[in-house]
């Protein structure tokens, strides 16, 4: 019994290895005024994933309350055509159903996503995103985005300035020349955390 045990535990710590493995470091591909993006390739999804992070002039709960504000979404967020809040449970929960541009001759694609909204211990926010695939029917006029996760990470960094951070990774939702893939994981955090950041900062 015992040697089967280690034999499993053995293997398992291989698989993992392996899965590590196969994840690339993250690269630095964009760095301009404080706003950074990386991106690395993992196993099971089409798109890279990306992480970006600036830091804002602006109180951590203006930041919040801004990026949790999704009647305003399409005004900052790059290629959000779309913003619609199907289901609210408090201001800790959100279903959101959300539409993006995509370059011709790509179809448009449409993802809903839960939204988990918490303020941890240290007063920073954490808000954990997820796919729901079928929450609604399917519109014909887009593709839909079945799986995709992520987070955001909102701290104030020190008096007068908040850190931004976002992660994410997701499926294209059908077939995305590679060339227009990496670019979109690279160019939409970017815009949209410089559009964040002058909302606050551009007078």
């Amino acid at each position: 019994m015992t040697r089967v045990f280690v034999t499993i535990i053995l293997f398992a710590f291989c698989i993992s290895n392996s899965l590590l493995a196969q994840q690339d470091e993250w690269k630095l591909k964009k760095n301009k005024n404080s706003v950074k993006v990386w991106t690395r390739a993992v196993p099971g999804y089409s798109l890279k994933q990306y992480r970006a992070a600036c830091l804002i002039n602006a109180n951590v709960d203006s930041v919040y309350n801004f990026i949790i504000d999704f009647d305003k979404r399409t005004s900052w967020y790059s290629d959000n055509t779309i913003c619609k809040v199907l289901h609210k449970s408090g201001n800790s929960e959100f279903i959101v159903y959300y539409v993006y541009a995509a370059p011709w001759p790509v179809d448009n694609r449409d993802i809903i996503s839960k939204a988990m909204c918490n303020k941890e211990p240290d007063g920073s926010y954490l808000i954990q995103h997820s796919a729901i695939a079928n929450y609604i029917p399917r519109e014909k006029d887009y593709v839909r985005i079945e799986k995709a996760t992520g987070l955001w990470k909102i701290r104030q960094a020190d008096e007068n300035t908040t850190e931004v951070f976002m992660e994410g990774k997701s499926n294209a939702g059908g077939d995305v020349p590679e060339w227009l893939a990496n670019m979109f994981v690279e160019d939409n955090p970017f815009k949209s955390l410089t559009n964040l950041k002058e909302h606050f900062e551009v007078q």
